[in-house]
């Protein structure tokens, strides 16, 4: 449903919205280290009695990143929040769960690369950026690592 939620916010129309997008992107975050099992149920003997369909980890990234990927490239702030999110992930992921999170990067590297920007522009757009297009954009410290003071005008 996130994932959806992040496309239609996404589609090209007057109500295109990159913020909802990248606020739908965290969900893998919580699967990164669990044990996805193959939903195979056994009775007390150990024989297999019913096998439910489940999906492994490579399924669950690419559920999550390909169409918002493929989507949201062109946007900086969707661009930024999905390299955070896939390098939080790789940070996360045990080793035999990291090769999609970087064919993930790779592929939205590309992607943004393919955007029609100029190099500065692809240079920002490939930031890692938790908030899209947040403090770290303008390269200023938050308030609070300024000791949350601040100073109007010019006479200090």
């Amino acid at each position: 449903m996130l994932v959806d939620m992040a496309l239609r916010s996404l589609a090209e129309s007057p109500f295109s919205d990159p913020t909802t997008a990248v606020q739908c992107i965290d969900g893998l975050r919580q699967l990164v280290a669990r044990d996805l099992d193959d939903s195979t149920l056994r009775d007390d003997a150990g024989t297999v009695r019913v096998t439910i369909p489940a999906m492994d980890w490579d399924a669950y990234v690419l559920l999550s990143f390909e169409e918002i990927r493929l989507a949201g490239a062109h946007s900086p702030q969707v661009a930024r929040r999905l390299t955070a999110a896939l390098e939080d992930l790789l940070g996360l992921a045990p080793a035999d769960r990291r090769g999609v999170l970087v064919e993930q990067l790779e592929l939205l590297r590309r992607d943004v690369g393919e955007a029609g920007r100029t190099a500065h522009d692809d240079e920002f757009a490939q930031v890692p950026d938790r908030q899209g297009i947040g403090v770290a954009a303008g390269g200023r410290p938050a308030p609070s690592d300024r000791g949350g003071t601040r100073t109007i005008g010019t006479d200090g």
